[in-house]
């Protein structure tokens, strides 16, 4: 294939939802629903909550299809019922928080099954019930996933039953390196044995696939590389992540049109590839405003203190020349390393290594008083005001209300700063963390407490080099006008 002179990047520039029904079936709420007498968690085990006969899950097998940045991940869980009698059984899955779910089934359905995706605050009141029921806390390592629930289905006597789930997602792009994650337990006590097999197809030319969880065999051929877990990294606990580095070619843009016929409309996604900036390009770029705003409760105590102290040095040291930054820490009370924001240089650099070195964690959270202090500090003229947000915790101290602090960012942002919110650990609000940034044209993300601060963080700030489209609108000739908020683009 003929290399192009100038590389691309893929940047997801519009996901527009058009009386779409979401989900692949709906019945009784899942969360009015009593547990089945089986439930199956596929990353964990099967449990029994009522009665005393277990169904058995023996084999999970995970085949993923990777088209551009569209993955469909199918699942086939089997199980057996090794008792005298029919059992009832569940699936409860994790899944990615922007998976859509496109199929469920069972063998020997009689009619359509159903399941459910649900959100990630109802996602943990049904891990909140499961634990109090089979005593297995582990199961919360899962919060901050979505959740597909399934309808109820039998398991004869003495016989097997194979389930099949499928759920689609688009993928990140980070530079040149797009990822996927298949949610798994990290207890080594997982009965079941996963198979996973992932295809990629691409319209560029992929240079290196690796693993950094688990070990895998690579397979190319001329249509598509194939890449399966080896027997050993089966054996592996833990999420699956896969990392593939496409080649830099040229990609105009695409349109993908998912249409719904029983809702008579659907949605579609538009993709847009655009040059890998020059050096002419990044003379002209639009300069940042970084306030980082760190939470030092007593919960942030030992590594994650350390760690986001490490982080915020890193953000601020990797600013360009022009560019401006601050540093705001709260837990009870709210302090500031300047009144504004100040410039990169050697002596304010120094300044804030003295300052972070001083910081201690204790007390409660104050959120509300951090966000009106970042929100109405003065900007620099001529900058791109942008704010990472981090906390371990929800609100504890102060105005805690969730709707009064959604309503500070909506109304009282009089500068217009994106906050890009970072929770750490399971004890966060997300949904909040979420509003928050939403709202302000940000983004949320979330970070296990055993992973890497620092090098999660770092790659959430390379994203941040200021949004490729804002204020964007959309028409729709022949169409009524809709009212609806795009976000910024940013790469």
């Amino acid at each position: 294939m003929q290399r192009l002179s100038r590389s691309w990047r893929v940047v997801p520039v519009l996901a527009m939802q058009v009386l779409f029904c979401f989900g692949v079936g709906l019945g009784q709420t899942s969360r009015d629903r009593p547990l089945a007498s089986n439930v199956i968690f596929p990353q964990r085990d099967a449990w029994v909550i009522h009665g005393h006969n277990r169904v058995e899950l023996r084999n999970i097998s995970a085949d993923v299809l990777i088209d551009g940045q569209m993955a469909r991940t199918s699942l086939e869980i089997d199980l057996y019922n090794p008792g005298p009698a029919r059992l009832e059984a569940e699936v409860i899955l994790p899944v990615p928080s922007q998976a859509v779910v496109s199929s469920f089934t069972f063998d020997g359905a009689s009619a359509e099954p159903t399941a459910r995706l649900l959100p990630r605050e109802e996602a943990r009141r049904i891990y909140e019930r499961i634990v109090a029921q089979v005593r297995d806390p582990a199961i919360l390592e899962f919060v901050g996933y979505s959740l597909v629930r399934s309808c109820v289905f039998p398991v004869e006597p003495h016989k097997g039953q194979r389930v099949r789930l499928i759920y689609e997602q688009l993928l990140t792009r980070d530079g040149a390196r797009i990822e996927y994650l298949l949610p798994r337990s990290e207890s080594l006590d997982c009965r079941a044995r996963w198979q996973i097999r992932v295809r990629i197809r691409s319209t560029e030319p992929i240079s290196t696939v690796y693993s950094p969880s688990h070990e895998i065999d690579v397979i190319r051929t001329s249509r598509e590389i194939e890449v399966r877990v080896t027997e050993q990294g089966e054996k592996e606990p833990g999420p699956f992540y896969l990392t593939y580095l496409p080649e830099r070619g040229e990609l105009a843009g695409s349109v993908v049109a998912y249409p719904d016929p029983q809702s008579g409309g659907g949605y579609f996604l538009f993709l847009l590839g655009l040059p890998t900036s020059r050096a002419s390009d990044r003379a002209s770029q639009a300069k940042r405003e970084i306030t980082v705003v760190l939470d030092r409760s007593g919960s942030m105590k030992g590594a994650k203190i350390r760690q986001a102290r490490e982080a915020a040095l890193q953000i601020i040291q990797g600013l360009a020349p022009g560019e401006t930054f601050n540093l705001i820490t709260y837990n009870e009370a709210v302090d500031a390393f300047a009144d504004h924001p100040l410039p990169i240089n050697p002596g304010n650099l120094a300044g804030i290594e003295r300052y972070l070195g001083q910081m201690t964690a204790q007390g409660g959270t104050n959120i509300y008083e951090a966000l009106v202090e970042v929100l109405h500090q003065p900007t620099t003229p001529d900058r791109l005001p942008l704010v990472i947000f981090l906390t371990d915790g929800a609100p504890t101290v102060g105005q805690t209300g969730e709707r009064a602090i959604r309503e500070l960012v909506t109304l009282g942002n009089p500068y217009h700063r994106r906050i890009f919110t970072i929770g750490v650990g399971t004890n966060v609000n997300a949904p909040l963390l979420d509003a928050l940034a939403n709202t302000s044209r940000g983004s949320p993300s979330y970070i296990e407490e055993q992973e890497d601060l620092p090098g999660k963080i770092s790659r959430i700030v390379r994203r941040m080099q200021g949004p490729v489209f804002s204020d964007v609108n959309v028409d729709f000739p022949g169409m009524r006008t809709v009212s609806a908020r795009i976000h910024d683009c940013f790469p």
